[in-house]
């Protein structure tokens, strides 16, 4: 088992490494805002945490909760914000969704160019509700993930890679889900066509302090080993959840992973 305990545990060249590409500002959103989320709020923690580099965004999918509209209004007050004092760069992105095996996203490029967005995360989002089986889940995420890093040169991340694995374990479908049911062949893959394609590979926690998933460790030190370059993403959904990105900067640290094969926005 791997603790990640946050800021303490974070020292020395590590600082240098915080950042966080997976915030949500909730305030823009449909059905269940929360209007205390706003980007000036997120970039105000981010900076009171001591991130160097950080990105705000929001979903934008076919969900009625995510209108375009609500990323429209998010970028303007993302621009019309004054600098905030402070050495943190900050960028504002979205995060798409991954819906077929040949890799369609709900952002284009030229949305991508129209909403003004400095970087895009793409993901799976789904459920045992609409694949039962977690083996053809497994299967079918590797597809979609595929899709996307050879088709969508737009797409910057490739964002919690079978992070939805863990639903088939709530729902009762399986007795544990763990990164050991994704078979090495597909790791293998989809590390081997970010490298070549340029994409970057996100670690994200989920909101874990502990990781004790040594399937998602061996996953992780591929990354290291491999080259590609690592996003790091709390996937926080409340300001007071942003803090948990710091459980990511001890957990990397503790694998040796080094800033410079960090990603941010900008850096390619």
């Amino acid at each position: 088992m791997i603790e990640c305990s946050g800021l303490e545990k974070v020292t020395g060249l590590a600082k240098t490494m915080m950042r966080d590409f997976h915030i949500h500002a909730t305030a823009y959103r449909e059905g269940n805002p929360a209007p205390d989320n706003t980007v000036a709020a997120v970039l105000a923690k981010a900076a009171e945490l001591g991130l160097q580099y950080v990105g705000v965004g929001e979903h934008l999918n076919r969900s009625p909760k995510h209108p375009a509209a609500c990323l429209h209004a998010l970028v303007a007050e993302f621009r019309s914000l004054p600098p905030n004092g402070t050495t943190m760069k900050a960028f504002v992105g979205a995060e798409a969704d991954i819906l077929d095996q040949d890799g369609t996203v709900t952002c284009t490029a030229a949305q991508k160019r129209a909403f003004g967005l400095d970087y895009l995360l793409a993901a799976v989002h789904t459920n045992p509700a609409s694949q039962p089986d977690v083996t053809r889940y497994v299967d079918d995420e590797h597809q979609r993930i595929l899709g996307v890093i050879r088709r969508c040169a737009h797409v910057d991340v490739i964002a919690h890679p079978w992070g939805q694995g863990v639903r088939w374990e709530r729902a009762g479908a399986i007795r544990r889900w763990s990164f050991d049911l994704v078979p090495d062949a597909y790791k293998d893959s989809i590390i081997a066509a970010a490298v070549r394609h340029d994409k970057a590979i996100e670690v994200n926690l989920g909101g874990k302090t502990r990781v004790d998933d040594q399937g998602y460790v061996a996953f992780v030190c591929e990354l290291r080993d491999s080259g590609v370059k690592i996003s790091i993403g709390s996937d926080a959904h409340a300001v007071a959840s942003i803090a948990r990105g710091l459980d990511t900067y001890a957990f990397l640290q503790g694998l040796g992973i080094h800033e410079s094969q960090l990603w941010h926005a900008g850096s390619a």
